[in-house]
């Protein structure tokens, strides 16, 4: 299912038969983890009344709600900085350095994309 989110969202593009699959939609500089993260799981926050401030009958009052606000407004912000291609290069320079790095990038990666 997280291939078809991530087509629906025309990150990645699939293709039918024996050498089907799936491939970039755009380039990795063009793709970030704000993309990635928004097309699987929707809008980031820490709490739902950021989304929604009907979710909750104290937000009129709530003093947090700002800061729930803005903390959500500078997460998105440095997402939106990380590229595939950037993830790419950090994984290349590490695999340089050493395999146990390389395979910790990669689980951070895996967890990362499966909320996990």
């Amino acid at each position: 299912k997280i291939l078809q989110k991530l087509t629906k969202a025309g990150i990645v593009k699939s293709f039918r038969g024996i050498k089907g699959g799936f491939q970039l939609a755009k380039k990795a500089r063009e793709i970030t983890l704000f993309d990635v993260i928004d097309a699987i799981q929707g809008p980031t926050a820490m709490n739902r009344c950021v989304v929604d401030k009907y979710s909750c009958r104290f937000s009129d009052v709530c003093t947090v709600l700002p800061v729930w606000v803005e903390l959500r407004g500078k997460v998105e912000e440095y997402l939106r900085k990380v590229t595939f291609e950037k993830l790419a290069r950090a994984r290349k320079a590490k695999k340089k350095s050493s395999i146990s790095s390389q395979d910790n990038s990669l689980d951070m990666l895996r967890r990362t994309m499966t909320g996990g």
